[in-house]
């Protein structure tokens, strides 16, 4: 039997922290869950099975040296008033200025690749022009720097 990549249906590598598996998770959840989105509902399971197992340290050990592990009981239960928390309370902090400060460094001030890698950002022009006002303070702040990648999107 084929072992399923967990770390690969969370984008992340095997070297990744337990915070790393709960920020991609969180991401993740909200994009593909069902009440958001009709198509996500197979990926949805498989992100919640890789959270279950990635984020208890036993299993994931166990499932790192390709042993077995009991993945029945199910520990993550999202439901729509968790997203429409999580909504509220992201849009605006900190959490999120940290991401677009990764992001924005990691994709090398590509704003395209920057929405796919944000949480509740969605291509439009709203958005679009509230990222770009936050890059901007950030500049400002001196927690970003130019690049020729973001002048050449502008």
């Amino acid at each position: 039997m084929v072992q399923k990549s967990y770390y690969s249906i969370l984008n992340l590598d095997k070297n990744c922290s337990q915070a790393d598996i709960v920020r991609a998770y969180r991401v993740l959840a909200i994009k593909y869950h069902p009440d958001k989105n009709s198509d996500g509902k197979e990926l949805f399971q498989e992100l919640k099975e890789a959270y279950e197992v990635l984020a208890d340290e036993e299993k994931r050990y166990l499932y790192d040296n390709g042993l077995d592990y009991d993945n029945t009981e199910s520990k993550v239960k999202i439901t729509p008033e968790d997203i429409e928390n999580f909504c509220r309370v992201y849009k605006g902090s900190v959490e999120e200025e940290h991401d677009i400060i990764a992001y924005y460094k990691k994709q090398d001030g590509n704003i395209l690749k920057i929405f796919d890698h944000i949480p509740l950002l969605e291509f439009c022009e709203e958005h679009f022009e509230r990222l770009i006002k936050m890059i901007e303070k950030l500049f400002h702040e001196k927690l970003l720097q130019n690049t020729r990648e973001y002048e050449n999107d502008d």
